[in-house]
């Protein structure tokens, strides 16, 4: 499961917490978290779901914190913060049934594709290609899809630069994912943003910029509309269930 929390601004970490254990994933990467906000959730979380975690990120000059975080049901080893980054980027290995994996819990800057594609050019450098990897976050990045060739016309100037280049959408940022080898585990192309708590950030548009990334784990992903989801944050979680 990946989940960009949105710092905890449209709901509370107890709602936060009720998305998460409507899940109960074994797996959940957050984005837009804080230290506080990230061990609050999890005091509301039952002990029983024996999650641990890991967290790290950027503190800006304003003083606001722009965390990332892992929490596993299998403990966590070797976590690594991603040097560099606008937000942040953490990486940490778990062991289930004597197999290794790199899980992964990202968050892409959020107006540029260059830098983008700058920051995935050094998250995959500590990526090893022989361990099976979850890569999952908000990449604030758009995939190939038709439907947005109907919304280019109506984007706003910052999500014109954000998201194109000479008119054309740009998907530089995901292709780069897919090029080192991981696989889009969506089954069918749905918005991840905006819920009903934000649409008039995004006037009116929606795009998906939440994703799950495999290499050597067979998955299959979609996002999570529920009463809870369409409240808790401006982001919907993506859940990936493995085969």
């Amino acid at each position: 499961m990946t989940y960009n929390v949105g710092l905890g601004k449209f709901s509370s970490p107890r709602i936060i917490a009720r998305v998460i254990a409507s899940v109960q994933p074994d797996i959940c990467a957050l984005q837009e978290t804080t230290p506080t906000l990230t061990s609050l959730i999890l005091q509301e979380l039952s002990p029983s779901l024996g999650y641990s975690s890991r967290s790290d990120g950027t503190l800006r000059e304003s003083g606001q914190r722009f965390d990332v975080a892992l929490l596993s049901s299998f403990p966590l080893f070797n976590p690594i913060c991603i040097p560099d980054m606008h937000h942040a980027a953490l990486i940490a290995t778990i062991k289930d049934h004597s197999r290794e994996y790199q899980i992964v819990s990202c968050h892409l800057h959020p107006w540029n594709e260059d830098e983008r594609v700058r920051e995935l050019g050094t998250l995959l450098q500590f990526i090893p290609s022989d361990i099976p990897t979850l890569l999952m976050g908000d990449m604030n990045a758009l995939s190939q899809n038709k439907v947005y060739d109907d919304i280019r016309p109506l984007l706003p100037p910052h999500l014109t630069e954000s998201f194109t280049l000479q008119g054309r959408i740009r998907t530089d940022a995901v292709n780069s994912i897919l090029y080192a080898g991981f696989s889009d585990t969506v089954e069918k192309h749905e918005l991840t943003i905006p819920t009903p708590m934000s649409r008039h950030y995004h006037d009116h548009l929606s795009f998906r910029v939440d994703y799950i990334f495999t290499r050597g784990v067979r998955c299959k992903s979609e996002p999570l509309y529920t009463p809870l989801t369409h409240t808790a944050s401006d982001h919907y979680p993506v859940v990936g269930i493995s085969d």
